[in-house]
């Protein structure tokens, strides 16, 4: 009987706080041999599972039942070590994939636990065996690996639909500030400054929500505050005059339909459209006459 040392050592412990991993010095293997060297790298590997804060305890200590017949299969394949795709580690990543997400102080008889402990004994037998067939028992954790996917994914569903729909509002008026801050300069009245403050601005809001700020909606409406603020600049030729005719009735149009679409009532539009009655015949009143 190899003799165990009686340095304790941190790492993966059962219920009773027996630690589960043995290191080469507690079975008196030499310093340096084969065995040693496999069974203190294997030891690594489940000590760094035993610190890891996204494991519950209970599954470390279903998984530190594996560390002496993961030795043992060191000691028998020399693939083991080097073989990143070698069907025991792909089964034992397969493991702790099934048990992903569970709340650190999972019970040992949740479905999960109870599903992990019957692979984990599994594992333990085919390891044992020298013709191990590991394929029927990869399919049982990929199916149940699928289904406990399609199970959050569904539980998840409508949540994730309320975040993509906050992250499209975030967005949105993070856009329509920056539009904002571009456009107020653009206009001395204060009048219409308020109104693309308190009603443009949502006008602009609504338009990144449902398409973007790529969308024509929201183009659109950018070009309807830039041929209002056009509309607002001295006239020196009779060319710009004829042109500032011709728009002033399909812009003040465009932005009606545009109050439109958030509900503004004619009563609260109407200061700023006197506004923009004043402004407009003010630029044309001032425009030097056609020469002769």
């Amino acid at each position: 009987q190899p003799t165990r040392s009686a340095t304790p050592h941190p790492g993966l412990a059962t219920e009773e706080g027996h630690d589960l991993l043995v290191r080469a010095q507690d079975i008196d293997l030499p310093p340096g041999s084969p065995a040693a060297v496999a069974l203190d790298t294997l030891s690594a590997v489940f000590e760094a599972i035993s610190v890891s804060p996204d494991v519950p305890a209970r599954i470390k200590e279903l998984f530190g039942r594996l560390h002496i017949p993961f030795f043992r299969l060191a000691m028998l394949d020399e693939s083991f070590f080097a073989n990143a795709q070698h069907p025991v580690r792909q089964l034992s990543n397969r493991i702790g994939r099934a048990a992903v997400g569970l709340d650190d102080d999972i019970a040992a008889d949740h479905a999960v636990c109870r599903f992990v402990a019957s692979a984990v004994g599994q594992l333990e037998q085919l390891v044992a065996r020298s013709d191990a067939n590991f394929a029927a028992l990869t399919d049982t954790l990929e199916q149940f690996i699928g289904r406990r996917d399609q199970a959050v994914r569904d539980a998840a569903s409508r949540h994730i639909q309320l975040l993509n729909a906050a992250e499209r509002e975030s967005l949105a008026q993070v856009e329509v500030e920056a539009w904002l801050q571009r456009s107020l300069p653009l206009f001395a009245d204060r009048t219409v400054r308020q109104f693309l403050v308190r009603d443009w601005r949502r006008v602009m809001l609504r338009a990144a929500q449902s398409e973007g700020t790529k969308g024509s909606t929201w183009m659109e409406s950018d070009a309807t505050i830039a041929d209002l603020s056009w509309s607002f600049q001295p006239k020196t030729t009779t060319d710009e005059r004829k042109k500032m005719l011709a728009l002033v009735p399909t812009l003040i149009r465009r932005i009606n339909a545009g109050l439109d679409t958030i509900g503004v009532s004619a009563e609260s539009r109407q200061p700023f459209l006197d506004a923009c009655f004043a402004l407009q015949t003010s630029v044309l009143r001032s425009a030097s006459p056609p020469a002769a």
